[in-house]
């Protein structure tokens, strides 16, 4: 009973967040503007990964 009414309100929200055109732009940008504003102070700082700090974000 539980796993149905979870699955019944995350449907709910999902539908409801998938129709927001500007929810979902907003949810795919986000990630690319702080690369893009961020990325570039990272440039000196070793991040641990084998190749630059861009490779490894």
């Amino acid at each position: 009973m539980l796993l149905h009414d979870t699955a019944l309100v995350y449907g709910r929200y999902l539908r409801q967040s998938l129709r927001s055109r500007f929810a979902l732009l907003f949810g795919v940008l986000t990630p690319l503007l702080y690369l893009l504003f961020f990325g570039p102070l990272l440039t000196g700082l070793p991040l641990g990964g084998a190749g630059s700090s861009w490779q490894v974000l």
